[in-house]
């Protein structure tokens, strides 16, 4: 393979700086004395150095140019504006083609390639909401949480009233734990987007999170399953985005043991299609769950209030109480007590739950039960705690409607049973 020719890097810049100025290459060729291939290995140099950097070909020999002097720090401030001009123009022209490749590589997997794709964009048009946010949906998947946050918040100051991307810095800010800046966020999301199925039924899973009274929500979620079924029942291209909408709904229901409701939703989604395996698999460790016979749990309960009660004696910022709970499984045990709590208490009120084993305690009743043992124990003083609860973490939303999200439990670390000593 022949070696590449040596070409003096004067010769590149003093052809760089003729093409951008607008100068034909045979007039250049002849102010500068050249002889036609003299200039013609120059004009290729330069368009070989902008494909090793990986900037693919521009429309002529003054465009690569121009770009050439831009990404090597040679151009004037003139040079400068005419590229950063250019390189937003030719960004826009390929934007709609930016957004479905960068979508196709998400869908399969391929994030790394997807985000590549747009940095490259955003690099020469950085204003551009939709891409920014596409950019955050990869770094969410990939863990990248504050460069995430960082980019909904630019998207956002340029397009204020971008509803996908409230709900998207919406799941950021939950992930990041500012679950009330979350749930505001995504009350803005959902006046921008008010028929966004997906979004209503994340945000009334949210609600039932902070509200004592789930009947109301409940309806909501009934008539966002209705509406699916009359908008896209016959429709095979919205089948992922129904599927996202159904494990929101399903996964809520079903976690706040609202069972009824929960095989509405199934006995829906089986006969439209839109049933998928996390849902099937759910619902076999359901049923496992219910040929396990119930056993049972001592629960001790933590509680704080940053603002506690009225009806809390003066002073107390906590308490301490444990519970009984028959159920047929640790996780059922704290689902159970948490209910039970969750009931008695405002939702600021939050938990921090330990699940043991209850040995010699008799179970007289195969439903799941819960009482409290013993009177409660107030704090007046309490350390700041982990506070462990049942909240669902929604996953990235899915693209044009939000995504799917997935419930998740944190256990908290079980407490080592203390050991007597000897009489």
């Amino acid at each position: 393979m022949p070696r590449p020719s040596i070409i003096p890097r004067e010769d590149l810049e003093q052809v760089a700086h003729g093409l951008a100025a607008g100068v034909v290459q045979s007039r250049l060729a002849v102010e500068l004395g050249w002889d036609t291939n003299r200039m013609r290995r120059c004009i290729v140099r330069l368009d070989s150095e902008l494909r090793a950097e990986g900037v693919d070909s521009w429309r002529g020999p003054r465009e690569n140019a121009i770009e050439w002097l831009r990404i090597r720090g040679l151009a004037t401030p003139e040079e400068l504006a005419t590229a950063v001009a250019m390189a937003r123009q030719r960004a826009c022209e390929a934007r709609q083609a930016t957004l479905e490749i960068g979508a196709r590589m998400q869908n399969t997997g391929d994030q790394e390639n997807a985000e590549q794709i747009y940095r490259r964009h955003l690099r020469d048009d950085p204003n551009d909401a939709d891409v920014a946010i596409e950019l955050g949906r990869c770094l969410l998947k990939s863990g990248h949480l504050v460069e995430a946050l960082e980019l909904f918040e630019r998207a956002l100051s340029v397009a204020p009233e971008h509803g996908q991307g409230r709900l998207c810095n919406a799941v950021a800010l939950d992930r990041a734990g500012r679950f009330p800046e979350a749930m505001a966020e995504l009350e803005r999301a959902h006046l921008l987007d008010p028929d966004d199925l997906y979004l209503q039924a994340l945000l009334g899973d949210w609600r039932m999170r902070v509200s004592l009274d789930h009947a109301p929500i409940i309806s909501m979620l009934r008539g966002v399953l209705t509406t699916m079924v009359r908008w896209y029942a016959d429709e095979s291209q919205h089948r992922d985005y129904c599927r996202s909408v159904v494990e929101v709904m399903f996964s809520s229901l079903s976690k706040r043991s609202y069972q009824d409701a929960a095989a509405e939703v199934v006995r829906v989604a089986r006969r439209h299609g839109w049933s998928t395996a996390r849902i099937e698999d759910r619902l076999g460790h359901q049923e496992d769950r219910r040929t396990q016979a119930p056993q049972p749990f001592l629960v001790v309960v933590q509680a704080q209030a940053p603002d506690p009660p009225p009806r809390w004696p003066e002073g107390a910022t906590g308490f301490l109480v444990r519970l009984h709970v028959v159920a047929r499984a640790e996780g059922e045990a704290m689902a159970v007590a948490l209910d039970h709590l969750r009931r008695g208490e405002p939702g600021a009120v939050q938990f921090q739950l330990d699940v043991m084993p209850a040995p010699g305690r008799l179970v007289t009743r195969a439903d799941p039960q819960v009482c409290e043992a013993g009177e409660r124990v107030w704090i007046r003083v309490i350390r700041e705690v982990p506070v462990m609860a049942t909240p669902t973490t929604p996953a990235d939303p899915p693209r044009d409607h939000g995504r799917r999200h997935q419930s998740q439990v944190r256990r908290p670390t079980r407490t080592p049973a203390r050991r007597r000593g000897p009489r």
